[in-house]
């Protein structure tokens, strides 16, 4: 639900004021059965992940209706060791509808969908198992905020879906996810932030609540960051233009962003990030094992803010040290291993409201 919320940077403009919100939630209740209907009669597939930090900054009562696509496409490359190579492509889409919007207060519903299809002959080796062509995940729910009489601002989101090559196939293939946190106010407009995140298709600590805790530290308007654990984040603005943002979320999550304003309406940026997805087969041999993708990539793109909430991403670069692998931990990942060589990529972003 929340990197939902991080593609609203795709959309909206630094500022959007309270009456354009409000004539934006105006379509909310509606977005959440238009998605719903795309989901399942039009060819795109949508998805999308979460991003914590984005969603405890974003101002309260100010989320408008947001959809979102993404695509990116995967040179043909060997599969190392193996006779067989793999061609990669990803649809992405999501979307966000706020039910309510208030000052202290906002609720509101997320969806994602997407489709990770490799064109490949490549079988994993314990058992032989074709790669799926396709790895599916889905996922929806609510997401509550409120700020309190103290100050306080408390925060907490559900998410039910399904991360599989068969959707649903059983309820071992179900996926649940809840995320809750409280922003205590502190010197200036700095805050501490605990937190609380339970994920049953996490690569760690599947099954169990992982708790945090931070400082949120903003001197000015230049410098933000988040000094904690397991979620570190840090946004420099060392001139006019020019900003870099860097987040950190253990164990293997990194997401580095250098961009600069070339014109009102485009940007242009470099990236690296290092990510990683988590699958459950319908036909794996043990119901503990799951399918892990682990992929690195930099890229150079430009952002064009084509209208007022409406742009367009377009980047290109290089995906290294990609690998599938199907075990219970990941210290097992060289015993059952799809390892692909390294090539470039391509990908476009595009956000519209409705």
């Amino acid at each position: 639900m929340l990197q939902i919320l991080r593609l609203e940077s795709i959309i909206l403009p630094k500022s959007c004021n309270r009456k354009e919100t409000l004539s934006m939630h105006r379509t909310g209740r509606l977005l959440f059965f238009v998605i719903i209907c795309c989901l399942f009669i039009s060819p795109l597939i949508a998805s999308a992940q979460e991003e914590f930090v984005e969603w405890a900054r974003a101002p309260l009562g100010k989320l408008p209706p947001i959809a979102a696509y993404n695509f990116t496409f995967y040179d043909k490359k060997d599969v190392k060791d193996r006779n067989a190579s793999l061609e990669m492509y990803l649809h992405e889409a999501g979307g966000l509808a706020p039910v309510m919007n208030r000052e202290d207060q906002d609720l509101g519903i997320a969806v994602s969908f997407s489709d990770r299809y490799s064109k490949t002959g490549a079988v994993m080796p314990r058992d032989s198992a074709k790669l799926p062509e396709n790895l599916y995940k889905f996922k929806t729910g609510p997401f509550f905020r409120k700020q309190l009489d103290n100050g306080w601002t408390t925060g907490a989101a559900l998410l039910v879906g399904s991360s599989s090559d068969k959707l649903f196939y059983s309820r071992d293939e179900i996926t649940l996810r809840g995320d809750a946190y409280v922003k205590i106010p502190a010197k200036g407009e700095d805050s501490w932030i605990l937190y609380v995140d339970y994920n049953n298709n996490r690569y760690y600590l599947r099954g169990y609540p992982v708790p945090g805790a931070g400082y949120w530290y903003k001197p000015s308007e230049k410098l933000e960051a988040i000094i904690g654990l397991p979620v570190a984040y840090l946004e420099i603005k060392p001139f006019a233009g020019a900003d870099i943002k860097l987040s950190y979320i253990a164990t293997s999550y990194i997401y580095a962003k250098a961009s600069y304003q070339l014109t009102p309406s485009l940007k242009a940026y470099g990236m690296f990030n290092w990510d990683n997805e988590t699958y459950a087969r319908a036909d794996r041999t043990t119901g503990d094992y799951r399918l892990f993708y682990y992929e690195k990539k930099l890229a150079t793109g430009l952002h064009w803010q084509f209208m007022k909430y409406a742009g367009l991403k377009i980047a290109g670069g290089y995906a290294f040290d990609r690998f599938f692998y199907e075990e219970k931990k990941y210290d097992k990942r060289k015993e059952n291993k799809i390892d692909i060589k390294d090539g470039p990529f391509v990908e476009a972003h595009i956000g519209v409201p409705f």
